[in-house]
């Protein structure tokens, strides 16, 4: 080997030499460029990452507006709107990444949307139903409330001297009265839904259905038919009232499920960001390592060339 080093000339020995350093240089160079690729790869996903969870960020807050505004359609229309952009935002960088451990974030994030969507569409369908409620108890307290006065023309009718005059007139008011404040705590409990006011309506209906059946003793058979009108009336608007507090229960649960839906989002939105950095970080350091390897071989080379040539 010595020999045949010996009898080679000095320009293919440079040629040779040259040649290997220039193959090394190029080899760094494509290595240098590899590692940069890699780190404007990372910096996008972070940055469509961070685009989609600024469109979360807007689902949120007008998810916020549309339960304080108690069900109001055109906010919870625009909600739904927000909630698809980002689910379209969401599935289009999806085919962005390539790692197993992303694309199953990605997939867990897919399935908390489809949870999101469906808690959303409870709770709207609770606010339709509890505003289609508060319209009917309006419609029932006013034909109520039409039958006592009707009844309260009879009473009035009936001669002074009659002992039952007051009697009935007293059952006839007090019932009044039972009905009126039963529209009252059902109004502040529409208004402002609490365990407070749900307690104040619960008593003042039970106190109410006790002042018809005294009504109904006190008026006999002569007024059964408008009494019995009366009762009816007030079993409707006590279902009502109850098939309002069933849409607020599940108004409630839906609001809660889009808060943890939302929140799990957000938990695989960080870890996402989380693999972004641990990525670049990898790339960066073996980019670093490769360039130290090129760089100490091709010296090694040049070295080792510089000992050939003048052998």
């Amino acid at each position: 080997m010595s020999k045949w080093l010996g009898n080679v000339s000095v320009t293919l020995k440079l040629a040779i030499s040259f040649g290997l350093v220039l193959l090394l240089t190029l080899l760094l160079a494509i290595t240098g460029w590899d590692g940069i690729g890699r780190l404007i790869e990372r910096g996008q996903r972070v940055i469509e990452i961070n685009e989609v969870n600024n469109l979360l960020d807007d689902l949120r807050v007008n998810r916020v507006r549309y339960v304080m505004s108690n069900g109001d359609k055109a906010l919870g229309d625009e909600m739904q709107r927000a909630l698809d952009l980002y689910r379209a935002s969401h599935e289009r960088i999806m085919g962005n990444f390539r790692s197993a451990d992303n694309i199953r974030l990605l997939k867990q994030q897919n399935g908390q949307i489809a949870h999101y969507q469906e808690a959303l569409t409870t709770m709207r369908s609770a606010f339709t139903d509890a505003a289609a409620t508060r319209q009917e108890m309006g419609r029932l307290a006013r034909e109520v409330f039409a039958e006592i006065e009707a009844l309260d023309a009879v009473i009035a009718r009936m001669p002074e001297y009659d002992p039952q005059r007051q009697v009935r007139y007293r059952a006839m008011r007090d019932a009044k009265e039972g009905i009126q404040l039963m529209r009252y705590e059902v109004r502040g409990y529409t208004a402002k839904v609490n365990a407070d006011s749900e307690a104040a309506v619960v008593r003042q209906v039970q106190r109410t259905a006790d002042s018809l059946a005294q009504l109904e003793v006190s008026m006999g058979s002569e007024s059964a038919a408008q009494v019995e009108a009366i009762q009816r009336g007030f079993d409707s608007y006590r279902a009502v009232v109850t098939a309002f507090q069933q849409a607020n229960t599940a108004a409630i649960a839906a609001r809660d499920e889009l808060d943890r839906t939302g929140n799990e989002i957000v938990k695989l939105s960080d870890q996402l960001i989380h693999n972004q950095v641990l990525q670049r970080d990898s790339d960066t350091a073996a980019a670093k390592s490769m360039q130290l390897i090129t760089t100490l071989v091709a010296l090694a080379i040049g070295i080792g060339s510089a000992i050939l040539i003048t052998r």
